[in-house]
């Protein structure tokens, strides 16, 4: 992957994070007018104002008490479906959104770790089909070196490697990050070694780390992620299903509840964020 390809995949993954962001708000916003005094207060609002404009609701509800509890909760029963609906759907929108953010941000930041030519930018410039193959050659000879090595000498190497940026100084490199990072490879032979292995492993963790783009990621995006986790935990209890596919029975009235809300959901996010200026 190129620097600039590496570039335009954090920026995808960027614009897919504050997506996600954007879907998990909608999702937690949806739950909280789901709760049930959220839907007692929403069922009042809008039994109070058919009131006010029907005098024969008014008559009827004075000569039966009881009626009013009958509609409160026949109102309360459709708010609380057509909610639960509308919060379906941004389920179902959230989820795969939050997968593939999962996904593509652990497979950039393993790939920009793992490529050691982004701290060795030049080091193959001016080197041709014959310097490659020469190059091939090296490697081949200096990975035996290096897996014979000590931690000692691995620390030195690295260190000088990492310094002079060298075409053969990235191969050495590349070799070393492997054997640190090996699953359940040993570089200490004894006691005396974990110090320095300490300091080796501490290195190469840092320089691979500084491969990853995070002036463009940002540096919030496991935070987005945990948070798209927990509304979908939250749905889980509140018994909310994801509802999408065409083919779902509630598919069309759920749409519709969701659309229907979307306007008062960007206006108090608007308002979320002005108070926040």
């Amino acid at each position: 992957m190129t620097k600039q390809q590496r570039i335009e995949r954090a920026r995808a993954i960027r614009a897919l994070a504050d997506t996600v962001k954007t879907a998990t708000a909608r999702v937690d916003w949806a739950l909280r007018r789901n709760l049930d005094q959220a839907i007692t207060d929403a069922a009042t609002q809008h039994l109070n104002a058919l009131m006010e404009e029907s005098e024969a609701l008014q008559r009827m509800v004075a000569a039966d008490p009881a009626q009013r509890h009958k509609m409160l909760t026949q109102i309360a029963h459709e708010e609380q479906s057509r909610r639960r609906d509308g919060a379906g759907v941004a389920l179902y929108l959230l989820r795969p959104q939050l997968a593939a953010l999962r996904k593509d941000y652990d497979d950039l930041i393993a790939r920009s770790r793992a490529d050691v030519s982004v701290a060795f930018p030049t080091s193959l410039d001016g080197v041709d089909a014959n310097g490659l193959i020469a190059l091939a050659h090296y490697r081949e000879v200096v990975r035996a070196r290096v897996d014979a090595e000590t931690p000692t000498q691995l620390l030195d190497r690295y260190a000088r490697a990492l310094d002079t940026k060298t075409a053969t100084s990235m191969v050495e490199a590349e070799l070393i990050e492997a054997r640190v990072t090996q699953p359940g490879g040993k570089l200490s032979a004894t006691t005396d070694d974990l110090p320095v292995v300490k300091r080796l492993s501490e290195l190469v963790e840092t320089a691979r780390d500084v491969r990853v783009p995070r002036e463009v990621l940002g540096d919030d995006i496991e935070e987005i992620v945990a948070a798209g986790h927990r509304s979908v935990k939250r749905a889980e209890i509140q018994q909310v299903l994801p509802i999408g596919p065409v083919d779902h029975p509630a598919h069309g009235p759920a749409v519709a509840s969701y659309e229907q809300e979307s306007d008062e959901f960007k206006v108090e996010q608007a308002l979320r964020k002005a108070d926040a200026a």
